[in-house]
């Protein structure tokens, strides 16, 4: 195969596979993960659905690959609040979070089922593909606190106080979407209504003691001129 033969198909298949992802991504959005099948999406694009396992081996790493998509969005947002904001990690470090949920539901739900589902169905070469991209995400975002403040923090505390927010996230956003029938019994029984703290309000109250007692939460703004 020619140079230039070779070329047009790697763009042709790159192509294709955005193509998928993104109807992946709408199908996720309308059905849910448990409710995304590998017949769906090959029928969205036109394809065998033998042809869909040659881009993703299993369902599972097909919406991780989606998933990869909103996480690169959301550590760019990370980064750029860093960049913009003279105390980056005060109290409204956690708007940003909020916000970055609210604009990205689909990323809230897919943490709740990464480590027990996904990631269990995922070859063990694109779960080394996986944690290598989450790696390199979150050492352009320590390289952004290293640029712009005086710190000691290192790489190891920063994957740390982010899997501390992440698994707050996860936990309370599973306790407050929960399954239909357990959200019905809620609405029927005010007094079990405990069991079901508000998402927001819960996470604010309890990841502004996370934010306070970490070493992010005194860092001042000392932009290099």
């Amino acid at each position: 195969m020619s140079l230039k033969k070779r070329v047009r198909t790697d763009k042709a298949k790159e192509a294709r596979r955005k193509k998928i992802l993104s109807s992946a991504a709408r199908l996720i959005d309308r059905h849910g993960f448990s409710g995304l099948t590998m017949d769906q999406v090959a029928h969205k694009n036109g394809v065998a659905k033998g042809t869909l396992y040659l881009y993703f081996r299993t369902r599972e790493e097909l919406i991780l690959s989606v998933l990869v998509l909103d996480f690169t969005q959301w550590f760019t947002r990370m980064k750029k609040h860093i960049q913009t904001h003279p105390q980056p990690f005060a109290e409204d470090f956690l708007d940003i979070w909020l916000l970055s949920l609210q604009d990205c539901p689909r990323l809230a739900t897919g943490l709740t089922y990464l480590h027990l589902l996904i990631e269990p169905n995922i070859t063990e070469d694109f779960a080394l593909e996986w944690k290598r991209f989450l790696l390199a995400q979150t050492k352009e975002l320590h390289y952004e606190i290293l640029q712009n403040f005086r710190t000691s923090f290192s790489l190891t505390q920063l994957a740390q106080f982010l899997s501390m927010l992440t698994g707050l996230t996860v936990g309370l956003w599973m306790q407050s979407t929960g399954a239909p029938q357990i959200l019905k019994i809620y609405k029927e029984n005010p007094e079990l209504q405990i069991f079901s703290p508000p998402f927001e309000e819960t996470f604010r109250f309890a990841a502004k003691a996370l934010l306070r007692g970490s070493p992010l939460f005194n860092l001042k703004c000392e932009k290099k001129l």
